[in-house]
């Protein structure tokens, strides 16, 4: 693959468009493989710290339009936008990667649950015999791997929208897990996001598999209709399912349907026998998604800073009910995108689901104010050192607090995982004796 894609690439004027991770990956293996090659690369960071190179020219902050029509092909990094037309070729790593791949690729992408299925998925394949490889989404940009992949390695992918909205080609094997509302701030309108996420099965043949469950059938049919291609394969949970997975750590049904679509794919490769199974069963779940943190001054503290829409902390306290009985206290809020908050509210003003909610900004003030006048007790926290202090008051020893907060962190955090730190560091803090 790394052959083929050298070739294609080895006569023509490049533009690395961004260059965060993954556009510093694609400029590591260009430059590794072809020394001599003129590379461009934009960034808006004008800041951006870079090492002088005779072959590679630098295009920072701002450009005038139309900047990009200078180049033959341009390797746009997910996440940056371009909605601009333009006289070149638009890719990208991940569709470099499955255009010139000859492996079996197992594609995993869904609003919510990508990156413990695709993690999970390695885990039962491995129990298989199946030689796998995971990257992606999950932190490893693909070229990163091109040297790792053999004639019987089969790609494990974690897929964002981000990461599909330029692809040509899709996965051998596509696994939709789910579809809610989400980064309208980069697609806009819904029905955007949708078709960047379709794409993972859209060019798709005969010979190709696309799993999904029946939650996601009716928006698949009308964005996506059946047609001589892929085999269609929708999962469903019943009793058997259940009782197979019994004693499992991943709780609540949004992770049992994520673990049956990592069974579908499971069943291409071959028997599922009780290793697959204990694999599924034993599987803890990553860090900063509803992750037991420990217990502080004797309650009960859990992490799912992951949880950035309202159907994820929903799905969040369900398990947590399910798993202890109960949720005390919640710490919810985030940045503002615009996202319905109303599924959220019904549900938690639906009978007794949570006694506390303790809200952060940006999104705390329209759920405090829309939660107001009814049973639950609501507080409002200026910042996470005063939720965490709060939630400490309010709920009882050996209660459950969990920070959930079905919104993004982006607003005073540069990412979900520096916000689920900054949790976990409150806790720790010399007040908050760990029991």
């Amino acid at each position: 693959m790394i052959e083929k894609i050298v070739q294609y690439l080895s006569d023509k004027k490049i533009l690395i468009l961004g260059f965060g991770a993954e556009g510093q990956s694609t400029y590591r293996f260009l430059r590794a493989q072809m020394p001599e090659l003129h590379l461009t690369i934009a960034d808006k960071n004008i800041n951006l710290s870079h090492k002088n190179n005779k072959n590679t020219d630098y295009l920072l902050g701002e450009q005038p339009p139309e900047y990009h029509d200078n180049f033959d092909v341009i390797i746009k990094s997910p996440g940056v936008p371009f909605k601009e037309k333009t006289t070149g070729e638009l890719t990208s790593q991940l569709d470099l990667f499955l255009r010139f791949t000859e492996a079996k690729t197992i594609g995993i992408t869904g609003t919510k649950g990508k990156s413990t299925t695709s993690s999970l998925l390695n885990k039962m394949l491995a129990k298989q015999g199946v030689n796998t490889l995971l990257a992606g989404n999950i932190g490893i940009p693909f070229f990163d791997c091109l040297n790792k992949i053999t004639a019987d390695t089969v790609p494990v992918l974690e897929l964002s929208s981000y990461q599909l909205e330029r692809v040509t080609k899709s996965p051998h094997i596509a696994l939709f897990l789910n579809i809610y509302e989400e980064h309208s701030d980069f697609h806009g309108a819904f029905d955007n996001y949708v078709d960047s996420k379709l794409n993972i099965a859209r060019f798709q043949s005969q010979g190709d598999f696309f799993i999904y469950n029946a939650e996601s059938a009716d928006i698949i049919a009308e964005k996506l209709p059946e047609r001589d291609g892929a085999k269609r394969i929708v999962t469903h949970i019943d009793d058997t399912l259940k009782s197979s997975l019994e004693g499992r750590k991943l709780h609540g049904d949004h992770n049992l349907a994520n673990i049956a679509a990592a069974l579908e794919v499971c069943r291409l490769f071959g028997p599922v026998d009780m290793r697959v199974l204990n694999a599924a069963r034993q599987f803890g779940g990553l860090p900063h998604r509803m992750e037991y943190v420990g217990n502080y001054g004797g309650i009960n503290y859990y992490d799912d800073v992951i949880a950035t829409i309202p159907q994820a902390t929903i799905s969040c306290i369900n398990a947590l009910r399910e798993q202890h009985g109960r949720v005390d206290t919640l710490i919810v809020g985030g940045k503002d995108r615009g996202v319905d908050l109303s599924e959220l509210i019904a549900f938690l003003r639906d009978g007794d689901i949570v006694k506390n909610v303790v809200c952060i900004p940006t999104t705390g003030a329209h759920i405090a104010k829309m939660l107001d006048g009814g049973d639950i007790n609501v507080h409002y926290a200026a910042d996470m050192a005063q939720a965490v202090a709060m939630a400490k008051k309010i709920t009882p020893k050996n209660g459950i607090c969990v920070l959930s907060p079905a919104a993004s962190s982006y607003d005073f955090y540069k990412d979900f995982n520096e916000k689920g730190d900054d949790f976990r560091r409150l806790l720790r803090f010399k007040t908050l004796e760990l029991i």
